[in-house]
């Protein structure tokens, strides 16, 4: 691929092949992609796939002057929108309010762009769509046409935002105390929208939403998911009250190992011994000397007794072939457990450390190790 610059026609110029080239338009002109061969000259849709991505044409030497031709606060906010970024430089670059509305509310404009995409809408319907208040903005994207919706929205702070992003910005929205969250979060990270989602009580204030980026791990949206699966066995109803007493990260953890420990005094009773005196279906993967599989209910209590897990609570889910829990005894001890969908592959769910801490990377790197090569198979 080679790249040359018309300056006089405002022009950045893509050769693929001899027969197949591209021309890119500046973006004072309006930025437009156009693709040429022998037969033809084709002008790309608005949400056609660039050709080029830009992420490519920001780091190439031959791209620069086109690339910094682009307004600075454009560039800066276009980094989070890639799956969508040419269509936003085309809308940007075309209309003066799209551009606008951009650079003062980039997450409400990707809605938009997003729902234009999904839905197919002509160049004019976006248009007029753009134009509108924001709320009749929002009412178009399907959310709730009203000011607190439109603060809620910038709340929102995710690395990127793709399809994955939008999907859960919705559901986020369908909460029925959504508007609850104004009133205590400053930022929602994608991990506590997750959480939010997966556990709607959370949108009531504890010390979660005063985590701030940094503060956030995997350790952390683990322990909580633990906490929720382990009140749920334990027929606990107001499990939100225990977590909003909890001032830190290590009281979260105190808490969990607390109904750790009720969940398995309680299974390890006779009355509820017996339903666990079962063997599992057989193992989606054959184990070795050093990841082993758990065969039968009475070593998963032993094993949530070892290791001071809920291991117990996924009996009923390895009982009826949607998971599966091997036992890690080298390079240290842990347990491994995955997710099984007919037709696929297992899929590594979680693998933990004594009290869910997390494992080392030569652990995980063995284990992901043994797991590919056993799916090849």
């Amino acid at each position: 691929m080679t790249i040359a610059t018309n300056k006089n026609n405002r022009v950045l110029q893509i050769s693929f092949t001899d027969t197949l080239s591209a021309s890119i338009s500046y973006w004072d002109v309006g930025i437009t992609w156009q693709l040429n061969s022998k037969r033809q000259e084709q002008v790309l849709t608005l949400f056609s796939t660039p050709l080029a991505p830009l992420e490519m044409l920001s780091q190439h030497e031959d791209c620069s002057e086109w690339y910094l031709s682009i307004p600075e606060p454009v560039r800066n906010r276009i980094v989070k929108y890639r799956h969508i970024d040419f269509a936003i430089l085309y809308m940007t670059s075309h209309y003066r309010y799209a551009y606008e509305l951009f650079i003062s509310h980039p997450i409400l404009f990707w809605l938009v762009m997003c729902e234009a995409k999904q839905n197919t809408w002509t160049e004019e319907k976006l248009t007029t769509v753009i134009g509108l208040s924001r709320k009749h903005i929002m009412g178009e994207c399907g959310l709730p046409a009203t000011q607190a919706a439109i603060k809620l929205l910038t709340k929102f702070n995710f690395e990127r935002y793709d399809i994955t992003a939008l999907s859960l910005i919705k559901k986020v929205f369908e909460l029925k105390s959504y508007q609850k969250i104004n009133h205590h979060q400053q930022q929602i990270n994608l991990m506590l929208a997750k959480l939010m989602v997966r556990h709607p009580v959370l949108v009531r204030p504890t010390f979660i939403h005063k985590l701030k980026d940094g503060e956030w791990n995997s350790h952390l949206s683990n322990t909580l998911n633990d906490v929720f699966r382990l009140a749920e066995q334990l027929e606990m109803r107001n499990i939100i009250d225990d977590i909003a007493k909890c001032t830190s990260n290590s009281d979260l953890i105190t808490l969990h190992d607390h109904l750790t420990r009720l969940l398995n005094q309680r299974l390890a009773k006779q009355a509820h011994f017996k339903k666990y005196n079962a063997d599992y279906p057989q193992a989606p993967i054959i184990g070795n000397n050093t990841i082993i599989p758990i065969t039968n209910g009475v070593n998963l209590l032993q094993e949530g007794i070892d290791q001071k897990h809920c291991a117990a609570s996924y009996h009923d889910d390895i009982a009826n072939g949607n998971y599966y829990i091997y036992k890690v005894l080298s390079p240290e001890r842990a347990t491994l457990g995955l997710t099984l969908v007919s037709g696929q592959k297992p899929k590594l769910d979680q693998l933990f450390l004594r009290r869910n801490a997390e494992v080392s990377d030569k652990t995980k790197s063995v284990v992901m190790d043994w797991l590919r090569r056993k799916n090849k198979f």
